[in-house]
C-alpha cells in the first residue's frame, strides 16, 4: 500500500481512458472483525497512512475517551470530591502529564484553584446545560490542541464534540445531572459489549474527511459495494471449529434440521459443525473477492491454519499446502500475478501530499451597509440581561426563573415552627421544575381526571431520588390543588373545574429595535398602581421574542393565561397574603411577564376571532399561582388584569410604531 500510494506513476486507466493515480480513497482492506482492523490501522499509522474503519458498531461512546467524559462529568457533578476529581485529571483527554499531577498533589493553592474550577463546571452546568460545562473544559485545557496533535486527532475530538451534543439533547429527558451520568454510563457499557440496539445513527459521525482514507471494512458489510482496489490480508487465515469457546454450537444435519454439538466427542456434530463453518467462510470469500473493480490483493501468510482456510480449500482441495505453491496457482487461476512479499530496502512510510490552499482573500464589507443585532430574546433578558440563554424549552424558561429566585428564598427568616407538607418540599430550580412538570402532566391527562387518582401521576413523575421521598406530600398535595378555588376577576375557579385549556403554548412575535425601558415606562404606569419596582437593564430586543405560557385557559366566554410560581415566601400557607404575592411579583418583575403574556394572548386571539375579536370581551387577564400557598384564603392566587391601553401601547411598540412618551 505504502509502495502504491507513494510511487507517481501508479495508476490504473479509468472507464474514460485516464489514467488515475492512486490515492488514500481508492484502496479498501476487507477484515473479519475489530481486532484485525486495529492490527491494520496500526500498521498503517506506523507508516505514516491514515485510515477510518467503518463498522456496524462504531458509537461514539465506543471511543474510550468516552470514559474520560464520564469521569470529568462526575466531578462536575461533585466538585466536593476529592477522589472525583483527581481521577477526572488523570484521564487522557486532559492529557496532564505525571508532573502536572504530583504538583497538584503537594501544591495546596494550587489544589484549591482546581477545585474551584470544578465548582464553576458544577455552576455552569446547572446555569447552562452539560454542553456549556464541556466545552469550557476543554477550551481551559487546551484538549483540542492536544489531540489534533495526533494522526487520528480529527476523530477524537469529533466524537468527544458530538457525544456534548448528544448529552446536551438527553438532559431534558433525564432526572437531573445523576440521570444523565447514568445515561452515559449505560451507554458506555452497551458499546463495550457490542448491543447493536443501543448504537443508533444519531451515536455516529462521519467527517467529511473520512472519505480520503484508506477504508478498513468488515466483509460483511462490505457485500454490494464496489472499491478500486481490495486488499485482503487474512484472507488466508481460518479459525477452524472446534475452537476456544466454540461449545456449546449450532448446525444443520442431512435433512436441514437444527442441531448442536456439546464437546469433542460428538465427532459426528463436531464433523458438521466444521463443514458449515467452512461453507459461511467460503461465502464471505466470495463477496471479499469481487469487491473490487480494478485490482484484489490477497496475502497468503503462512497462517497457523491456513490449510483449512477457504482460500486453501477452493485452490487445492486438501489440507496438503503444494511446495511450489507460484506454480499452482498460476496453473490453476488465469492471468494471475503472483508476488513474494520482501521488506522494503528503504522506502517505509508515506508522506501525504498536502493540497494547495490559496492564500485567504479579506473581505471588506460595504461602507454603505451597517450589520445590526438580531437576538431572540425572553422575559428574562429584560431583567437578568441579554446573557442569559434564551430558553428552548419550558423547562428551561422554569428553572431560570426558580435559580434567580433562590437567593432571595433562602435568606427568608423561617419561624419556630417546623414547615410541613409542601412547604417542606426542597426549594430551588430543579424542584420548581418538577412542580412545573407535574401540573404539565396533570393538565395534559385532564385536570378533572388526574383529581380522582392523583397518586398515579405522582407515581409516574416521582419516581427517582430525591422526589421519591415526598410522593405521600405530593399525592396529597397535587390532590388538594386542583380543587382549590382562586379569583378571577368576580368569580371563582378551580383547576378541575376547566374544560377548555392548553397546557406550555409557545409565543414567538417579532421586536424591531424595542428599548426595554420603553415597556418598563409603560408597564409601570399602568400596572400594579405604579408601585415603584426594580428598572429593568437597559437593553434592545431586536429579533424575536420568545416565550412559554403554563396555561391558557377559558372561562365564561373569557381567555387567561395563568403562569405556577414555586416560590418559597414562607414556612406556611400564611405567607401567602395578596400583600406578599403582590411584594413578590414586584420585586422578581412577574408584572413583565405576564403582561408581555397577555399581549401575546392578545395577538393570538386577534388573529383567531378576526374582527369579531375585542380586547375588553375576550381577554379575562392573568393569574399567578403559587403553588405552596392553596391553603391560605386567596387560594395562592394573584390575578390582575392589564388595561387595554397598555396593551395597545405595546403592541405599537413591537409593531414598530414610536409610543407617544415613551423613554428615549
Amino acid at each position: 500500500i505504502v509502495r502504491l500510494l507513494s510511487h507517481p506513476d501508479c495508476g490504473f486507466q479509468q472507464a474514460d481512458g485516464t489514467i488515475k493515480t492512486v490515492r488514500p480513497s481508492d484502496i479498501a482492506i476487507l477484515v473479519a472483525n475489530r481486532i484485525e482492523a486495529k492490527q491494520v490501522r496500526d500498521a498503517l499509522r506506523a507508516r505514516g497512512v491514515r485510515s477510518v474503519y467503518l463498522s456496524d458498531r462504531d458509537s461514539v461512546f465506543a471511543n474510550p475517551l468516552a470514559a474520560d467524559v464520564l469521569h470529568i462529568l462526575n466531578a462536575s457533578a461533585s466538585p466536593r470530591e476529592p477522589q472525583r476529581i483527581r481521577t477526572a485529571l488523570a484521564t487522557s483527554l486532559l492529557g496532564l502529564s505525571l508532573t502536572d499531577l504530583d504538583a497538584l498533589a503537594t501544591d495546596e493553592l494550587a489544589w484549591d484553584a482546581m477545585v474551584d474550577r470544578f465548582t464553576l463546571y458544577h455552576e455552569l452546568w446547572q446555569r447552562k446545560g452539560v454542553l456549556a460545562v464541556l466545552q469550557a473544559c476543554l477550551h481551559d485545557f487546551e484538549v483540542p490542541a492536544q489531540l489534533l496533535r495526533s494522526d487520528d486527532g480529527e476523530r477524537q475530538l469529533t466524537d468527544v464534540l458530538h457525544m456534548s451534543e448528544l448529552l446536551q439533547q438527553q438532559a431534558s429527558l433525564q432526572d437531573g445531572m445523576a440521570g444523565l451520568l447514568r445515561y452515559l454510563s449505560e451507554h458506555i457499557q452497551h458499546a463495550k459489549e457490542g448491543n447493536q440496539q443501543t448504537n443508533s445513527a444519531e451515536q455516529q459521525v462521519r467527517l467529511e474527511s473520512d472519505s480520503a482514507l484508506v477504508q478498513v471494512i468488515t466483509i460483511h458489510k462490505s457485500k454490494g459495494l464496489q472499491y478500486p482496489l481490495v486488499f485482503l490480508p487474512f484472507i488466508a487465515d481460518a479459525k477452524p471449529f472446534p475452537g476456544k469457546s466454540s461449545f456449546p454450537a449450532a448446525y444443520h444435519d442431512d435433512q436441514g434440521r437444527l442441531q448442536f454439538v456439546f464437546s469433542n466427542q460428538d465427532q459426528h456434530g463436531v464433523s458438521f459443525a466444521e463443514h458449515e463453518r467452512l461453507a459461511e467462510d467460503v461465502r464471505k470469500l466470495y463477496v471479499a473477492v469481487t469487491r473490487a473493480q480494478y485490482a484484489t490483493f490477497i496475502d497468503i501468510a503462512p497462517f497457523p491454519q491456513w490449510s483449512r482456510s477457504a482460500l486453501a480449500a477452493l485452490l487445492f482441495g486438501t489440507t496438503d499446502e503444494p511446495k511450489d505453491m507460484a506454480a499452482v496457482l498460476e496453473q490453476k487461476i488465469n492471468g494471475i500475478t503472483f508476488s513474494p512479499v520482501t521488506a522494503p530496502q528503504s522506502l517505509t512510510s508515506y508522506q501525504e501530499s498536502q493540497p494547495h490552499r490559496p492564500q485567504a482573500q479579506v473581505c471588506t464589507f460595504p461602507t454603505q451597509r451597517q450589520l445590526e443585532r438580531w437576538w431572540l430574546a425572553s422575559y428574562s433578558a429584560l431583567t437578568y440581561g441579554d446573557w442569559i440563554p434564551t430558553a428552548e424549552t419550558t423547562q428551561q424558561q422554569n428553572a431560570t426563573e426558580a435559580e434567580r429566585a433562590r437567593p432571595a428564598e433562602e435568606t427568608i427568616e423561617t419561624s419556630e415552627q417546623i414547615p410541613q407538607g409542601i412547604h417542606a418540599f426542597p426549594k430551588g430550580a430543579h424542584a420548581g421544575t418538577f412542580l412545573h412538570n407535574l401540573l404539565e402532566a396533570a393538565a395534559h391527562q385532564g385536570f378533572a381526571k388526574v383529581f380522582e387518582q392523583p397518586h398515579l401521576v405522582v407515581e409516574q413523575t416521582a419516581i427517582m431520588a430525591p422526589w421519591l421521598e415526598h410522593q405521600e406530600v405530593l399525592t396529597d398535595w397535587l390532590g388538594s390543588y386542583l380543587t382549590t378555588p382562586f379569583r378571577l376577576n368576580g368569580s371563582t375557579i378551580t383547576l378541575a373545574q376547566l374544560q377548555v385549556y392548553q397546557a406550555e403554548p409557545e409565543f414567538w412575535f417579532a421586536a424591531h429595535h424595542v428599548p426595554a425601558t420603553d415597556i418598563d415606562v409603560l408597564v409601570t404606569a399602568h400596572t400594579l398602581e405604579q408601585a415603584d419596582r426594580p428598572n429593568v437593564l437597559p437593553t434592545q430586543l431586536n429579533g424575536m421574542l420568545k416565550g412559554f405560557i403554563d396555561l391558557v385557559f377559558e372561562y365564561e366566554g373569557r381567555y387567561y393565561v395563568a403562569d405556577y410560581k414555586s416560590n418559597y415566601l414562607g414556612a406556611d400557607a400564611s405567607a401567602y397574603t395578596t400583600d406578599a404575592m403582590r411584594k413578590k411579583i414586584i420585586e422578581s418583575r412577574y408584572d413583565l411577564q405576564y403582561v408581555l403574556y397577555t399581549l401575546a394572548l392578545h395577538r393570538l386571539l386577534r388573529a383567531r376571532l378576526g374582527d369579531a375579536y375585542h380586547y375588553d370581551t375576550h381577554v379575562g387577564g392573568a393569574v399567578y399561582l403559587f403553588m405552596r400557598g392553596y391553603r391560605n384564603d386567596t387560594g395562592g392566587a394573584f390575578f390582575d388584569r392589564p388595561p387595554w391601553e397598555l396593551i395597545e401601547a405595546l403592541d405599537d411598540l413591537f409593531a414598530g410604531i414610536r409610543v407617544s412618551g415613551s423613554a428615549s
